[in-house]
């Protein structure tokens, strides 16, 4: 259990310094660079085609239920299976409390927050690159930071 609370605190410790060193940049800057806008394709059609985006998942998905309870984000062992998965679908952002970030760590790694206006909710998707194909390799629902 120890061990399994310092892998926690460490995977944290590691996402919030690796998001800190990024930079946000508006989706419109980033859309110039030729490996991101491949991504944004990809994006798209992972969030209209149903069976595509079934096909780009990675299950058993690491991950977080939305409104995750203290025990849940303690064991850090959740895990989205597929018959479970709801097929996500795009948003629109322009008419809501929400906001879309894409951060790039690199051309094969993108994570993607979508956080409430009011700072106080974020869902979390992460994307990576592998062996040329995009996948989802972990989803975390939308949750309330502390």
């Amino acid at each position: 259990m120890k061990n399994k609370f310092c892998i926690l605190l460490f995977s944290v410790l590691v996402i919030s310094l690796m998001t800190m060193s990024c930079k946000t940049r508006p989706q419109e800057q980033q859309a110039s660079d030729e490996p991101f806008l491949e991504f944004l394709q990809f994006h798209k059609q992972f969030l209209e085609d149903s069976i595509f985006q079934i096909e780009h998942i990675l299950f058993p998905l690491e991950g977080l239920p939305s409104n995750a309870d203290s025990a849940t984000l303690a064991t850090n062992n959740f895990r989205w299976q597929k018959e479970d998965w709801q097929v996500h679908r795009p948003f629109n952002f322009e008419n809501s409390d929400y906001e879309q970030q894409f951060i790039p760590f690199d051309d094969g790694l993108i994570l993607e927050n979508i956080v409430h206006k009011s700072g106080g909710y974020v869902s979390e998707r992460r994307f990576a690159k592998i062996e040329g194909v995009w996948y989802l390799i972990y989803y975390g629902g939308l949750n309330q930071v502390k």
